[in-house]
């Protein structure tokens, strides 16, 4: 009867501390779950912040750029209604001297889109260096979260163990303690044995 209640005290126990453990298990589930959900939403805001911020860039230097091209050719075009109103230079000279321009603003039109594209790359690098940098932090924070939570819920699972534990030895000792308490006692076990083997020899004399 004993065995069969210590065995009884025992299962409760561990029963009661796999079902702590397994609330344990979900709610960290489920706070890990939501960890990761408002860092996604993090991640994805800070990709929209940066994709903006070099759309926007990139249309302001597409419109400076489109504005130099314009103005150099407007210019050029100024030059070469010029030479074609000149009535002192030759028909050679002419030429040769609208072909020197059509080379000069085909070179100066490079120079800029060359520029540009430069400074986009440059800034786009910059950009990318930036948030890469809010990402590293992003992420290193995220793990920091992760690992707190990962190490609470060790500490917690270790706590219920420990004390499943303790509960276990303690009924195993009030087990073990009633069973010495229904032994009879060692003395009175020794004088009734005296007292027959006294009634014994005198029963030979």
């Amino acid at each position: 009867m004993l065995f069969r209640s210590e065995r009884l005290q025992t299962d409760a126990v561990r029963a009661q501390s796999d079902q702590r453990i397994d609330a344990l298990t979900r709610e960290s589930d489920a706070r890990m779950k939501e960890l990761n959900k408002r860092y996604r939403n993090e991640e994805r805001l800070l990709n929209d912040k940066y994709d903006d911020i070099a759309h926007a860039e990139d249309k302001k230097r597409e419109d400076r750029q489109d504005a130099e091209v314009r103005a150099a050719e407007r210019r050029y075009e100024a030059l070469r209604k010029a030479l074609e109103r000149d009535k002192t230079l030759s028909d050679d000279a002419r030429q040769n001297t609208l072909d020197g321009l059509r080379d000069r603003e085909r070179d100066e039109l490079e120079a800029i889109r060359d520029r540009y594209s430069e400074e986009t790359r440059l800034r786009q690098r910059a950009l990318r260096d930036q948030q890469q940098a809010q990402q590293d932090a992003l992420d290193d924070r995220r793990s920091r979260e992760e690992q707190a939570l990962k190490s609470s819920t060790e500490r917690q699972t270790s706590a219920v163990r420990d004390g499943a534990a303790r509960q276990t030895e303690a009924i195993k000792a009030a087990a073990a303690a009633s069973i010495e308490a229904l032994k009879p006692a060692g003395g009175a076990a020794d004088g009734l044995t005296g007292g027959l083997d006294e009634q014994i020899g005198r029963a030979h004399v």
